[in-house]
């Protein structure tokens, strides 16, 4: 199944620097960020590893709660939940990293609607975020779909759902009447 998605949800779901320090680049450049967002506010965890010689984080674990935020007061925090959270950097630029890690329990929460699933990869030189493992999407108008795998694409503005499992589309926003079939 192939969704348009709202272009907002996709460009709100890019993280931004997650550097464990304010420099984010070389002096005098632009701090670097990806998206909307440029900072990470970590809420909980067990244990935080970080590069010593450049900053950089390479782990989260024992609960992570975190939420990116952004300069920009219109922007709403965007909270994230995972058991574990890895960071992988390309060599030859550490301002930003390659991919993020996410694994067991993992919640992406969203104005606009939430995903939920077993593991994330978040890929950012290809632009995607592909949850798997119990993969669920719901959206604030009360659609709500499971699946095997999530597939987000930040270029073209859409999500795929692979090997779904059911749920409930509502093409109108529904009422305070429970849809048939729901409990």
């Amino acid at each position: 199944m192939r969704c348009g998605l709202i272009p907002a949800l996709c460009v709100v779901l890019v993280a931004g620097s997650v550097r464990a320090d304010d420099a984010g680049g070389k002096p005098g450049e632009e701090p670097q960020t990806v998206g909307q967002y440029d900072q990470l506010r970590l809420d909980e965890y067990g244990e935080l590893v970080i590069r010593i010689n450049d900053k950089t984080i390479e782990r989260i674990s024992g609960g992570v709660k975190l939420a990116l935020l952004s300069d920009d007061a219109a922007m709403e925090p965007l909270p994230i939940e995972a058991d574990r959270v890895r960071f992988t950097w390309d060599e030859e630029d550490r301002s930003i990293p390659a991919r993020i890690i996410l694994e067991g329990g993992v919640v992406v929460q969203h104005a606009k609607g939430a995903f939920k699933a077993d593991r994330a990869d978040w890929d950012f030189k290809a632009e995607k975020l592909i949850f798997t493992g119990n993969a669920e999407v719901l959206l604030d108008q009360g659609t709500r779909l499971r699946c095997d795998e999530i597939q987000l694409d930040f270029v073209s503005g859409e999500f795929t759902l692979l090997k779904g499992r059911g749920g409930t589309i509502y093409l109108t926003p529904p009422s305070d009447e429970k849809a048939p079939g729901e409990p």
